[in-house]
Parts: structure tokens; C-alpha cells; sequence
């Protein structure tokens, strides 16, 4: 009657490590799925926003994502450049977070047009504005 005992306490062991084996491999398994290996940029995804809306420098702060949203990190991103403002580049490789800074600067009042931003090789954003006033 005890060797039953026995066999049965090992049993459920076994049954309990094969279960903790199971979902700490699930875990593992999701973790590297979100880690981003796909370096392909998604325009529908990326995009660049200004702050503020208008002053005498503006950040330009641009996220490189790909086609499930996640960050691309490493990815050189390129601002065209006009005459009629300056960009000092603060990040322009994207970090962890897919994400690139830059601070747009004239000494003229008005609105112009950014012809495009890249991310790599991909264009994700084109004509867009930007308003610089004397503060």
C-alpha cells in the first residue's frame, strides 16, 4: 500500500514539473515573437509628429514601426532639408523604441514643407508641415 503512495506523489511531481516546463517554454516563446526581427518598415505604421505646433524650433520626433506595429531599432532615418530651415540631429538611428529626434530651426517666420522622411530605405511621411514664429 505505501509503494502506491509513492509512485503516486512521483507521478504528480513529474505531472507539476512538465506543467511549470510547459508555460515557462509558452512564455519564452512569446517573449522572442515580440522582439522585432523584421527590419521592413511599414508606411501605414511609422510616422513623425512636430512640437511644438509652431515656434522658433520645432523637435521632430519620427517612430519607425513594421507591418504588426512593432519597433524597428537601428534604422538610419533621413530628413529632406530645405532652405529655408536647419536640422540639428539629435538621434537619427532609431533606438529600442523605433524612435529618431531631430530639432528644425529658422530664422524665418512661416510655414513650409518637409518633402519627405525615410526610415532606411522607405518613405513614410512626405510634405509635411512645419510653422516657425519668433517666440
Amino acid at each position: 500500500m505505501r509503494t502506491w503512495h509513492i509512485v503516486a506523489f512521483i507521478a504528480f511531481i513529474l505531472l507539476l514539473l512538465s506543467l511549470a516546463g510547459y508555460f515557462f517554454y509558452e512564455e519564452r516563446l512569446y517573449v522572442i515573437q515580440t522582439r522585432t526581427k523584421v527590419r521592413a518598415v511599414s508606411p501605414d505604421n511609422a510616422y513623425a509628429f512636430l512640437t511644438p505646433a509652431c515656434g522658433s524650433t520645432v523637435r521632430l520626433t519620427v517612430f519607425c514601426l513594421n507591418q504588426r506595429g512593432l519597433p524597428v531599432e537601428g534604422l538610419t532615418v533621413s530628413v529632406a532639408n530645405s532652405l529655408d530651415y536647419t536640422i540639428d540631429t539629435i538621434k537619427a538611428v532609431t533606438n529600442e523604441l523605433g524612435q529618431a529626434t531631430f530639432d528644425l530651426k529658422s530664422d524665418k517666420e512661416g510655414v513650409f514643407v518637409i518633402p519627405y522622411i525615410t526610415c532606411g530605405d522607405i518613405e513614410i511621411v512626405d510634405n509635411l508641415k512645419v510653422c516657425f514664429a519668433r517666440e
